[in-house]
């Protein structure tokens, strides 16, 4: 008995021991489990939040909804995200919009125009491209400032809006350009509608400053897969029907043509040979007289601007001047033909010829020169022709020229 008092009196340490030992590894792991959740899965979380923000993922949230340190921690990232998200799309827009009218720029226009035929690929469907500029826009920043010319921009921009419909795209490319992608054709008639609906909408009056301002458009418009399927060859078409809308005349438009590539390389080659000829002195001047019917005495001469081309011989004046307009080379050519008329009118006075009238035409390009009036004045006193008594120098321009400018045509 006093063997079995004693064993039972070992055992019982060794029982309570063993107790206390499970149970501390119970609470241990239980401790180690409100550890792992309380602390290192929101670390975790935060360490992969944190590089996944910093690789731009800028969608990606934090999921921490504690109310210590982790959780405003996490918030702290969670917003960093949202507010770099918010900018960086307020950059996209920047980017992609134009500045004045926050229409889609030209960046953004491409984007557009290869999506909107990658759908028509799919469906088999026709997208037409409009392309457009104003006409005299110019005129409009010069005469009533910059200002009126934005507010012109913003409202023509309102009026091709209005035109189009929720799934065309208008688009600014720069300056007084712009362009429509009308997509989802039917039919050809869909597209000249649209553009008789723009030029239309144009030439009603606007209102800047208070004043009435008349503008028009001039259209040129290639279609998608008919003309081409190349989105850079496209844009080349609709630029081409652009140019030749606008040769034949103002408010109206052309659809591309391949004959078109034809006509626009040999205006190109014809404005080549104008500026050789004009560095050649190839240009002549033929002399018509005016006569007085009563006496049939010459009373006066009209100066007319010649072209004997080396190859193609004599060439209108129909057919050179209004490319020289076009080209910008208009102004040398009138101040070539401004000096051989004054010297030659020099050389019939020192000859002993009566005075005569000697008429030159003017371009109405010459009346947009700043310099126009100085410029006809020096070449007459370098000829010794403004000072001489009874003989006169007229210059014939255009009753619309006249109107436009009438202090410089004085």
């Amino acid at each position: 008995r006093l063997l079995e008092t004693v064993s039972f009196s070992i055992s019982m340490p060794i029982w309570f021991l063993l107790t206390m030992t499970l149970l501390g590894v119970v609470i241990g792991g239980f401790a180690a489990v409100l550890l792992t959740r309380g602390i290192v899965q929101p670390i975790m979380k935060l360490t992969a939040g944190a590089e996944a923000i910093g690789k731009g993922e800028l969608d990606h949230r934090i999921d921490i909804k504690s109310d210590d340190e982790l959780g405003d921690l996490a918030a702290s990232f969670n917003r960093m995200a949202e507010t770099r998200q918010q900018s960086e799309k307020a950059l996209r827009e920047t980017a992609l919009h134009d500045a004045l009218i926050k229409l889609p720029n030209r960046a953004y226009f491409r984007i557009r125009l290869t999506e909107a035929l990658d759908n028509a690929r799919r469906a088999g469907l026709v997208v037409a491209i409009h392309f457009l500029d104003l006409d005299n826009f110019k005129d409009v920043n010069d005469t009533l400032g910059h200002p009126a010319g934005d507010d012109l921009l913003k409202q023509v921009s309102a009026r091709l809006l209005a035109c189009v419909r929720t799934t065309d795209t208008v688009a600014r490319l720069g300056g007084d350009e712009f362009a429509i992608i009308q997509s989802n054709v039917n039919h050809q008639y869909g597209i000249t509608v649209l553009a008789e609906r723009v030029v239309e909408s144009i030439a009603k009056p606007f209102t800047l400053d208070q004043e009435q301002v008349f503008t028009g458009t001039s259209i040129g418009i290639t279609v998608f897969p008919h003309d081409d399927t190349d989105p850079e060859q496209l844009f080349k078409n609709a630029d081409l029907a652009l140019y030749q809308a606008k040769q034949e005349g103002r408010s109206n438009y052309r659809l591309y043509d391949p004959a078109m590539n034809e006509e626009i390389h040999a205006r190109k080659a014809l404005e080549q040979d104008i500026r050789q000829a004009l560095e050649q002195g190839d240009f002549f001047l033929n002399y018509q007289p005016q006569i007085d019917i009563a006496s049939g005495r010459i009373t006066g001469v009209e100066a007319l601007v010649r072209w004997k081309h080396p190859e193609r011989g004599m060439v209108s004046p129909a057919e050179f001047i209004p490319v020289a307009e076009q080209a910008r080379l208009i102004n040398r050519l009138t101040d070539g033909v401004l000096r051989e008329a004054c010297e030659q009118a020099r050389a019939w006075l020192d000859a002993g010829l009566p005075a005569i009238t000697m008429s030159v035409n003017l371009s109405p390009a010459d009346f947009k020169r700043q310099d126009i009036v100085s410029t006809v004045t020096s070449i007459l006193e370098a000829s010794r022709v403004s000072g001489t008594r009874n003989h006169r120098r007229d210059g014939h321009v255009g009753r619309r020229v006249g109107h436009r400018h009438p202090e410089r045509t004085a």
